[in-house]
């Protein structure tokens, strides 16, 4: 078997199975579109890393771009609660502006005589198939990092998630929740961007839990659903995007998890006239 298929396959399904578990509490905060936001403001940040150090090495962008993120989620909470300004005019103003200065950031870049800035606008549209092991092995951290960080905290997510106030009077710490969230999607969509890039990786943040939503009543269900389900989507993305040359890997994976997420719910709204009818 391919070598570069065994690693994408392995960095992907890493990488779709956190962005899985993440995508259950954006929908159950109605933060879906948190991670498009945090996907575009990724983009300055990982450019300016360059600018400043001249050093295409992950971990380098990787702090550059999760920091900018950070600043784009730390900017849209007190935008939403400005009075004369709505939930969602505030996120397109972020995301758009967001791009936009990384896109002018990097043609900056571009216009240089440093040779080694080539690459980085792979960024823009991921690039599974030129994935190296070192950034799968970034991935396959990352994934443990927060992963390992979510299970002892389940119990105080259920409650943060389903009645906050409740948590607040428990003593439970729903700033440092709220806070690892914002971190865990930072980490998340970085790795995501790498292999199917800024455009597409939001997809892997909302399509997951909206796919295993209707078909599960707990938590639990949902995060192993979710999780199952963008496991599922990356390796058919994988392995239809290395049947072909020239299929992309990222198009492939959000397609496959909006062929699911129809299928999903055509089936649910059958079951339900169905049982309506009986």
């Amino acid at each position: 078997m391919n070598s570069s298929l065994i690693g994408v396959a392995i960095g992907l399904v890493f990488i779709a199975t956190l962005a899985g578990i993440l995508s259950v509490p954006l929908l159950l905060r109605r933060q879906a579109l948190s991670g498009d936001l945090v996907a575009h403001a990724l983009l300055p940040g990982l450019v300016g890393a360059f600018m400043i150090t001249g050093i295409k090495e992950t971990s380098i962008l990787l702090m550059g771009a999760v920091f900018t993120a950070w600043i784009a989620l730390r900017l849209l909470a007190p935008l939403q609660k400005h009075p004369r300004i709505k939930s969602d005019g505030a996120m397109a103003v972020l995301i758009s502006g967001a791009y936009a200065l990384g896109v002018f950031m990097l043609s900056l870049l571009q216009k240089t005589e440093n040779a080694t800035q080539a690459g980085l606008d792979r960024y823009l549209l991921g690039s599974a198939a030129a994935l190296q092991w070192q950034e799968v092995w970034w991935a396959v951290g990352i994934f443990l990092l927060i992963v390992g960080g979510i299970l002892p905290n389940v119990s105080a997510l259920q409650l943060w998630l389903f009645d906050p106030d409740q948590a607040k009077m428990r003593g439970i710490n729903t700033h440092r929740l709220e806070r690892g969230l914002e971190i865990g999607i930072c980490l998340a969509v970085m790795m995501a961007v790498q292999f199917v890039g800024i455009v597409l990786a939001a997809a892997l943040l909302i399509a997951p839990a909206l796919i295993a939503r209707p078909w599960v009543n707990s938590l639990l269900g949902l995060w192993i659903g979710a999780a199952a389900i963008s496991a599922f989507a990356a390796l058919t993305g994988t392995w239809i995007s290395f049947q072909s040359a020239g299929m992309p890997t990222g198009p492939w994976i959000v397609l496959s998890l909006a062929i699911f997420c129809t299928i999903s719910y055509a089936c649910w709204y059958a079951k339900r006239i169905f049982f309506q009818a009986k």
